[in-house]
């Protein structure tokens, strides 16, 4: 799971936002807002989104970092290459905590933030 200071270091772009999603965390929230995304049962989600100054180089940098992840094991790169599919991947992503408040009143609703090169080894603990 050292993908993501890999996408920074080997493409050079800085992606607006990176969010990891655990498979329990994808599945309890499409479960919750009755959603299926493509490979829901794969293990984690990485969500990265970028921009750009014009729709082409937006394209490129999506290739690029697809490309990088799929060198490094991801089973699949899906590209949300349009608004209603931003959003609905992006909707799964903010629901994740009232879909967990709905199966359990005892949790925690913490989002930690991680410095890039630590990511790896935080995934491991």
């Amino acid at each position: 799971m050292d993908i993501v200071p890999v996408v920074m270091t080997e493409t050079g772009i800085i992606p607006t936002a990176i969010e990891f999603m655990d498979q329990r965390s994808v599945q309890t929230a499409c479960q919750y807002l009755n959603e299926h995304l493509p490979y829901e049962e794969v293990g984690a989600m990485l969500l990265i989104e970028v921009d750009g100054a014009s729709a082409d180089q937006v394209e490129l940098q999506a290739e690029e970092i697809g490309e990088v992840c799929l060198k490094r094991g991801a089973i699949e790169v899906y590209v949300a290459d349009n608004a209603t599919t931003q959003e609905r991947v992006w909707k799964i992503r903010r629901n994740i905590y009232e879909a967990f408040k709905v199966l359990s009143p005892v949790h925690s609703g913490e989002d930690i933030v991680v410095p890039f090169a630590q990511i790896p080894s935080c995934l491991k603990k």
